[in-house]
């Protein structure tokens, strides 16, 4: 089964002093593991029940990712971003579980980098010089 990723996008005094150009960040990164639905309804029971479950009952504005499925390009796809309240639901945009349109690390998580095999090098420089004495 898949496991998506639901984040929140909250204000932040913080970012606003030292970024300046938006003050919101993305909380949350909470797991729930699942089939995501294509209704409308049951989407916004879903994550205002994920929201509200973990201390934001007043809702905001919602992104969920899933990661890589394999022989995708790497990274995280967007499936669902959105404003999800008590009472209504705004999408914004969806996106099927195949599509790869919309993906890159999560940068809140670790774990989603490219691994080292997976990223590109620059051309090769030649070898680097030792600092050292050499062989002897």
């Amino acid at each position: 089964m898949t496991t998506y990723i639901v984040s929140l996008k909250t204000y932040s005094p913080r970012a606003a002093k030292y970024y300046g150009r938006s003050p919101y960040v993305w909380i949350g990164n909470w797991k729930w593991k699942g089939r995501f639905t294509s209704s409308k309804t049951e989407i916004h029971a879903l994550l205002y029940r994920i929201l509200a479950s973990h201390g934001h009952p007043e809702g905001g504005t919602v992104k969920v990712v899933r990661p890589q499925a394999e022989g995708e390009s790497p990274g995280f796809k967007e499936i669902f971003y959105g404003t999800v309240y008590a009472d209504s639901i705004n999408v914004e945009r969806i996106h099927e579980r195949a599509s790869g349109d919309i993906h890159k690390a999560n940068p809140n998580l670790p774990w989603s980098r490219q691994p080292y095999y997976q990223r590109e090098y620059g051309r090769f420089s030649g070898f680097r010089k030792s600092g050292g004495r050499g062989r002897f």
